[in-house]
């Protein structure tokens, strides 16, 4: 298995590295790359339980020149989310499935609004416990360490995308 393999846990939000020289909009437009990678690789099952741990692999280590220290420090940002992330995917997949039954099953659009409601509150909970955890992730990183993980994310999706830019699906 590589590094980058493909688990869906994650939805990708923004993040900001500073660095100097570069226009607002740019840096802006780095920040977003950063963090979607962050959450590309924990999304990838990178951090899932049954999937791979970026920060524990030796040629991202590497790579990035992850010390030991930040590595446990990533690690230790990962374990403290975890169980929040378990039990909020759980409720999550619950509403979702009783959504699906009153949209099924109702005839009256008040009980499926509701139900809708709950299950974005539920996703809302969870995306922002994963937008902290990843904030968190990103802060035991240097600028230059975020930089090279910006690469790597690059170099996933160009590999991932093929010789032509397509991805798997709309070959």
């Amino acid at each position: 298995m590589t590094p980058f393999a493909a688990v869906n846990m994650a939805r990708p939000a923004g993040v900001s590295p500073v660095m100097a020289g570069r226009s607002e909009h740019h840096r802006a437009g780095s920040a977003a790359t950063v963090l979607t990678l962050v959450t590309v690789l924990f999304a990838s099952g990178m951090a899932s339980a049954q999937g791979f741990k970026w920060w524990t692999d030796e040629s991202v280590q590497k790579r990035l020149v992850l010390s030991p220290e930040q590595s446990r420090r990533l690690e230790e940002v990962f374990q403290q989310a975890l169980p929040s992330l378990r039990s909020g995917r759980l409720r999550l997949e619950a509403a979702e499935q009783e959504l699906s039954a009153l949209i099924e099953g109702s005839i009256d659009e008040a009980p499926v609004v509701r139900q809708l409601e709950r299950v974005e509150a539920i996703r809302t909970d969870v995306n922002k416990t994963r937008t902290l955890m990843l904030l968190h992730m990103r802060r035991v990183l240097s600028a230059d360490q975020r930089l090279r993980l910006d690469e790597l994310h690059h170099e996933r999706e160009r590999d991932r995308r093929g010789p032509r830019g397509r991805t798997p699906n709309n070959r």
